[in-house]
């Protein structure tokens, strides 16, 4: 698992047991900022190395037909590699950290509420 997911849901069971307060959880926010940019640069790299592949895969000919693919066969085969996969994958790390960092800030509004409303402090 990966260390982000892990760290927020040992977060969240601890806000379970009510032992979170507001600070606490813009600390887990800025955290998950920091995952999320590393996640972010990852992926970028990973697209840039899909991209490289899927302009080798449209630049070489068939051998029998002599004939470059056509966008889409290339852009199909691609799809297919490894690299597709990692860059698949990729993003939707960045999509679970942004979605994770979203979730943590309803939260703190939330906590932020009920202390205003509760006077604590």
């Amino acid at each position: 698992m990966e260390k982000y997911k892990e760290e927020y849901e040992k977060f969240l069971l601890e806000y379970g047991e009510g032992t979170k307060n507001p600070e606490e959880i813009g600390r887990m926010v800025a955290q998950m900022a920091g995952y999320f940019v590393n996640a972010n640069l990852e992926f970028a790299k990973a697209d840039v190395v899909y991209n490289r592949k899927l302009s080798v895969i449209e630049n070489t000919a068939d051998p029998d037909s002599e004939k470059l693919p056509s966008s889409v066969k290339a852009k199909n085969t691609a799809d297919a590699t490894p690299e597709a996969e990692k860059r698949i994958m990729s993003k939707a790390h960045v999509i679970n950290i942004e979605t994770c960092i979203n979730a943590l800030k309803a939260l703190q509004k939330g906590t932020l509420n009920e202390y205003a409303h509760s006077g604590l402090q």
